[in-house]
């Protein structure tokens, strides 16, 4: 598929990309959704009203957008093979580490001028983003990402009412705010695992009879091969966890530990084999030594030190830096709601029967960040949505009806 969208006409792609330049030379990096303090959970940055208005969790992840833009209208002529572009995903990268001032630059020569490879991802966002490009700007794939997600959302919720009750509904409501959702149609990186999580529930909601398990290791398992194709390493453990939150919401019968383990393990295994087939297809295909540079990106985002700050990393610092994105005001807000309706669910006695499949499914980012502490640690301004995961599972622990 990679290869068929790389045959696609580029320019007109590259002219709604250029197009696209001005908005993100405006907004910046990292633009913020608050007017106050971008901050990480140290020591020497606790005092409250810091940690109070920060909004590390609320901001979009421009440069990461760019690149992807980027290398949607990579063109240097012909220089390279299809086959080559579309394993090894090249960028223009005029300006070191500068993804929109090298964009900028890019839509200014009209040609790769500094071709950078990115082979260690599949990319398969591109299928989509590159069709996409051939008649839309970035800022109409943003209206667009508003409509589809809006869509899907809604749709997930009339699911969850119609097969396992309000409470439910309500739940997944109150848990996917804690993700600030607002921001998410507006970052094309943070929509790749929002599509993939709310169309894998959609697909349960609304393609399965009330307790049926057949097929569940081969959907687990492609679930796993699409995160690794589409994702660009946000928080793929949001899909698996809420799949197996609306697994557990929708089975007639005590959900055991063991089912639950077992699809980890297969959603793992097609998360896992999927990334590796591309970096042996890169290393077998091209010059590139993809396999060692991903072997060792791999041991540095799970025990490497911090990218950004001097300081070694360990699990405790990685989930404290995802944990340190609510603080504000606004998520201490939306924690006292999720606290207070789960205090009521204890008083009317309103246990579920699958309190410990939760509890497992409630610990699955906690694991996750502290496996990748580095990647976890140094991105946790997007890393943390995946304690969505957390607060669902927290509340489906009361009763579901």
């Amino acid at each position: 598929m990679l290869v068929m969208v790389y045959l696609l006409p580029i320019q007109p792609i590259k002219q709604h990309v250029f197009d696209s330049t001005g908005v993100l030379q405006e907004e910046g990096d990292y633009t913020e959704f608050l007017p106050s303090e971008f901050v990480r959970l140290h020591p020497y940055n606790m005092d409250i009203k810091t940690l109070l208005l920060n909004n590390r969790g609320m901001a979009r992840d421009n440069h990461t957008d760019a690149l992807m833009l980027g290398a949607a209208a990579f063109d240097d002529g012909g220089a390279t093979s299809v086959l080559q572009k579309a394993l090894l995903v090249y960028h223009d990268e005029s300006v070191m580490h500068q993804t929109i001032d090298s964009l900028s630059a890019y839509a200014v020569n009209g040609m790769a001028t500094t071709p950078e490879a990115y082979p260690r991802y599949w990319h398969g966002y591109l299928v989509v983003l590159k069709l996409l490009l051939l008649f839309f700007t970035y800022r109409q794939i943003r209206y667009l990402n508003v409509l589809l997600l809006l869509g899907l959302y809604i749709l997930a919720c009339l699911g969850l009412y119609r097969r396992s009750g309000m409470k439910t509904c309500i739940s997944f409501i109150l848990a996917s705010l804690m993700a600030f959702p607002i921001v998410i149609p507006f970052c094309m990186q943070y929509c790749t695992m929002t599509y993939i999580t709310l169309g894998g529930m959609n697909y349960m909601l609304w393609h399965k009879t009330k307790g049926e398990n057949k097929h569940e290791i081969e959907f687990f398992f492609l679930i796993g091969i699409l995160t690794a194709y589409i994702d660009f390493l946000t928080y793929p453990v949001m899909a698996l966890g809420c799949l197996l939150i609306v697994r557990t919401a929708l089975t007639n019968r005590k959900a055991y530990l063991r089912e639950h383990l077992w699809l980890c393990v297969f959603w793992a295994l097609g998360y896992g084999t999927m990334w590796a087939s591309k970096w042996a297809l890169a290393d077998i295909f091209t010059d590139k030594k993809v396999i060692r540079d991903a072997l060792n990106q791999a041991v540095h985002r799970t025990v490497g030190s911090s990218d950004q700050l001097e300081t070694h990393v360990n699990p405790i610092k990685a989930v404290a830096a995802n944990l340190s994105c609510y603080t504000n005001v606004i998520f201490v807000a939306l924690i006292l709601v999720i606290v207070i309706v789960w205090i009521v669910g204890i008083v009317r006695n309103d246990w579920n029967m699958n309190v410990l499949s939760y509890l497992f499914i409630m610990l699955l980012p906690i694991i996750w960040m502290c496996v990748l502490q580095n990647h976890s640690y140094d991105h946790s301004s997007f890393t943390y949505r995946s304690f969505v995961v957390s607060f669902w599972a927290f509340l489906q622990m009361i009763g579901t009806k």
